[in-house]
């Protein structure tokens, strides 16, 4: 049975990364040994529900999450400071398997695929996988890349998109992805990917029309985070031609590549 927890932690560093992007440090040593790349946690930002967070990084009882400065709930978690409470919920949801891509003998058997903010769970799973891969990473702007230091210290290949040409190739990430794989030898074994539902579709038909192995994590809209209300429930095949509804807080977020089936 899955654990999870309900608490005050208190805030160890928050600062701005880049205009409208922010990173919060706290420690807590049980959420930290429970947390698992994928899952998230559900703060309270001074909303009636709690907003959902991916956990960026763990590195030993410190907790770190990378968020965009969106709404009403962002807005009122950005104006925390060093020294402040926060009331957190979780860690929730089903997370990334790391190991079931087998042995790798190349870099090239693993690919990660990140849009936007997505790049944040796919920050923590590669600090649980000891060999780097390859990260296709798709922003806006150059001013929307973030979370890439991890990624540089374990020596992983970068192919970074913006639509506005301003870093990397010009266009959207699944056609840079799709573009390398037919200019490649030899196919990933598995793919990871987080990003907005217009991205993880593209990415989903590409991966199965190859015979690519994968996970995706969804984003939705979550309110409870286990499960309860179905508030965010998502088609999942079963067989030809039959389905069943799963919730992302509870089921998901990550999904195996070829369950979802998107509208």
């Amino acid at each position: 049975m899955a654990k999870f927890y309900q608490t005050d932690v208190r805030i160890l560093e928050h600062k701005t990364v880049l205009p409208g992007y922010k990173s919060l440090f706290f420690s807590h040593p049980t959420l930290a040994k429970n947390a698992r790349p994928g899952q998230f946690l559900l703060l309270d930002c001074g909303t009636f529900f709690r907003r959902p967070f991916t956990i960026s990084s763990v590195k030993g009882i410190i907790i770190e999450i990378l968020y965009k400065v969106i709404g009403k709930g962002t807005r009122y978690l950005s104006e925390k400071k060093k020294g402040d409470w926060l009331n957190v919920f979780g860690p929730l949801g089903n997370g990334f398997n790391p190991s079931p891509q087998g042995e790798r003998t190349s870099p090239e058997n693993l690919v990660f695929v990140a849009g936007g903010t997505g790049i944040a769970s796919l920050r923590f799973l590669a600090q649980k996988i000891s060999v780097p891969g390859i990260l296709f990473y798709g922003a806006k702007t150059k001013n929307d890349i973030i979370g890439l230091d991890v990624f540089k210290q374990k020596k992983w290949h970068i192919k970074i998109s913006t639509e506005d040409c301003s870093s990397g190739s010009k266009g959207l990430v699944t056609d840079t992805f799709k573009k390398y794989l037919s200019g490649s030898r030899h196919l990933p074994s598995y793919l990871y990917s987080a990003g907005p539902k217009p991205m993880l579709k593209r990415i989903s038909e590409i991966c199965i029309s190859n015979g690519i192995a994968g996970q995706v994590s969804l984003e939705e809209i979550i309110a409870c985070g286990v499960g309860a209300c179905r508030g965010c429930a998502v088609k999942t095949a079963v067989k030809t031609n039959k389905f069943i509804y799963k919730t992302v807080c509870k089921d998901g977020p990550v999904f195996d590549i070829r369950e979802i089936l998107w509208d």
